[in-house]
């Protein structure tokens, strides 16, 4: 055995001076005039604190050559194990070939060619190599590690395999301390459960399950779908994705997209928020489209702030905030409510409404609710405090549905207008019912009221009235002279939207104004009896029949006590007539259609594919498997 002490240096040295320190070898020969050197047989020589050890050692002036079981040790944790090494003292490079192993702690590099500067401490390979870090394994064609910050930069066919997921990119940086991706170019990540997510850049932390997918991310599992333009942050441990950036989700019930999504995948719950736009998620049952949307799947809860529209089977919703409980069937529309039915063709405005879809029930009110009613015709405006809208009977299948308004209640269409203070309408037979002191005006003539009005309609058009107790009709077309007539009970029959003749039962009284042909009033004529008939042309009496007479008076124009002479109740409530559909509502209360439109389901890209990252090779687990040898203490010891 031939020891060495600083043989080749000329002088004591320390193993920290610029000169190569031989400490061992079993054979050696020194060529001093050419500067060669060459040992053999468990050669160890130091550098700048760095040990090394071969089988065989060539040294020309500061270039090593050394050849079999090739072991280098810097500092207590690493080690590199070769089969040949090529060493430049002045510039501290190794070049080391053949079955080539960098071990630092747990984390084991596997190539067969490796640079590795020992001052600089970074390693690299260009011909394909294998790194592990505990049970995390890491391919790429070439690579640049360094080992004080523990970042490995690896390009081209980049392939990662963990218990957790696959990687597969054409660049990243792996941090293998801090066990920590850093995406440098497009990447898929393949979950063990069959989740895929992409993206062109982003971080990813493998023990906190936490990464950040940046440029137009994806993901998929299953039939579950989701792509973003800008990012999409994804927590494994809450379970939990953010995709920002005209933000798509997609699976096999619905389609969700916005600006952004929060998904919280085990509670299957959606934040959705549509930023400058609007969010939309659509399922088999409704479509929805709003500021933002707040689903949660598992529940069956629905809530939108801001502006938001549902379509749900025959209804049209638009509120500026919903909050829906679908598993009861219950919820809340908040803000400028309008409920439209594309059935009947109805619509109804309110500031909040209660609504009950299994019990098929909605409550309006606020800012004095209106409801209307389109027909071929006309359409039929009604407002109140409070409007109920429900099906008359949810058990047999009977779909007419039933209105009811309470206080102050205010009805306009182009044909009639009244008010009461209360009302009931069906879509059964049609009838308006108006209850507490309601008064009907029709053209421009005519007022109608009593205790009760019942208003009969065919071809959507007036056809009958009914005034009940204490019923009374007034015509004055000038209102200077009041034509009356009353009674206990009164039909009124209706063409084309004009008084066309009537009934009169019970304590029938009138007050007659009589016109010449130049249409001058000439006088009055007053009666009393127990019954009557009438026919107008043009709302002018034609025809009067009236039963068991008992009093009868006519009075000359100059004659006529006009005041006295009015029927009991007589009242003219003209200024009490709504003739504006802005009069229908409270101030400032919307009496306009939707502000949002209806999207066509069909125009919505619902098909999201996931991109491909070409990576050459097989994504197998082809770990390389190689002895290590035994580290070598320094000094031979």
């Amino acid at each position: 055995m031939v020891l060495f002490n600083s043989l080749l240096s000329g002088q004591a040295s320390k193993d920290t001076s610029d000169y190569i320190n031989f400490e061992e070898a079993k054979f050696g020969t020194i060529l001093t005039k050419d500067k060669i050197s060459i040992f053999s047989g468990e050669v160890a020589f130091s550098h700048k604190g760095v040990h090394f050890y071969a089988d065989t050692v060539y040294r020309s002036d500061n270039i090593i050559r050394a050849k079999g079981n090739i072991l280098i040790q810097q500092g207590d944790s690493l080690s590199i194990f070769a089969d040949s090494l090529f060493y430049n003292s002045v510039t501290r490079q190794c070049e080391l070939y053949s079955n080539v192993s960098l071990i630092k702690n747990d984390q084991k590099l596997y190539t067969e060619k490796l640079s590795y500067n020992t001052n600089t401490k970074i390693a690299a390979f260009d011909n394909n190599g294998t790194f592990t870090n505990g049970a995390t394994w890491v391919k790429s064609k070439s690579a640049i590690y360094d080992t004080k910050s523990d970042d490995i930069i690896l390009q081209d066919n980049v392939y990662i395999q963990d218990p957790d997921f696959d990687i597969k990119t054409t660049r990243l940086k792996y941090n293998s301390r801090l066990r920590y991706v850093t995406f440098l170019a497009p990447s898929i990540v393949t979950q063990n459960n069959g989740t895929k997510l992409y993206s062109e850049s982003g971080f990813y932390d493998i023990d906190k399950k936490y990464g950040e997918f940046i440029g137009n991310p994806q993901y998929k599992k299953g039939a579950d779908k989701a792509i973003a333009t800008r990012k999409m942050v994804y927590d494994g441990l809450k379970q939990f994705y953010y995709l920002l950036g005209d933000a798509r989700y997609q699976d096999s019930l619905r389609y969700v997209s916005g600006e952004s999504i929060k998904y919280f995948q085990k509670r299957e719950y959606f934040e959705v928020d549509g930023g400058k736009g609007y969010a939309f998620l659509q399922d088999s049952a409704q479509l929805l489209k709003g500021k933002k949307i707040q689903y949660d799947k598992k529940n069956n809860l629905l809530k939108t702030i801001g502006r938001s529209r549902i379509e749900d089977g025959d209804n049209i919703i638009e509120a500026d905030n919903n909050d829906f409980d679908n598993k009861i069937g219950k919820g809340i529309s908040k803000g400028n409510v309008i409920l439209h039915s594309k059935s009947n063709n109805s619509t109804l405005h309110a500031e909040e409404a209660l609504i009950d879809k299994k019990g098929d029930y909605v409550k309006a009110y606020g800012k004095r609710a209106m409801f209307s009613i389109v027909s071929d015709q006309d359409t039929t405006y009604v407002s109140a405090d409070t409007l109920w809208s429900f099906k008359k009977d949810t058990i047999t299948g009977d779909t007419s549905r039933v209105i009811q308004a309470y206080h102050d209640v205010k009805i306009l269409s182009k044909n009639f207008q009244g008010v009461c203070d209360s009302m009931y309408y069906s879509t059964i037979d049609s009838i308006f019912r108006l209850y507490r002191q309601p008064i009907l005006w029709s053209d421009s003539t005519n007022q109608y009221f009593g205790d009760t009005i019942l208003i009969f309609q065919k071809d959507n058009k007036i056809s009958e009235l009914l005034m009940q107790n204490k019923a009374m009709i007034i015509t004055s077309p000038e209102e200077v002279y009041f034509s009356q007539i009353g009674g206990k009970e009164i039909r009124a029959f209706m063409s084309d939207g004009k008084l066309s003749s009537m009934t009169v039962n019970g304590n029938a009284q009138t007050v007659y104004y009589t016109l010449n042909d130049d249409k001058e009033y000439t006088g009055v004529n007053t009666l009393n009896c127990s019954h009557l008939r009438a026919r107008l042309v043009d709302n002018e009496l034609d025809n009067i029949k009236f039963y068991k007479k008992n009093d009868g008076k006519y009075y000359p124009m100059d004659k006529a006590n006009h005041a006295q002479i009015q029927l009991a109740g007589f009242k003219w409530e003209i200024k009490k007539r709504p003739l504006l559909l802005t009069e229908m509502r409270s101030d400032s209360a919307n009496i306009l259609m939707f502000s949002l439109s209806g999207d066509d389901p069909n125009a919505i890209p619902t098909d999201i594919k996931l991109n491909n990252i070409p990576v050459s090779g097989s994504d197998k687990d082809e770990r390389i498997k190689r002895p290590v040898g035994k580290v070598r203490k320094k000094n031979g010891k």
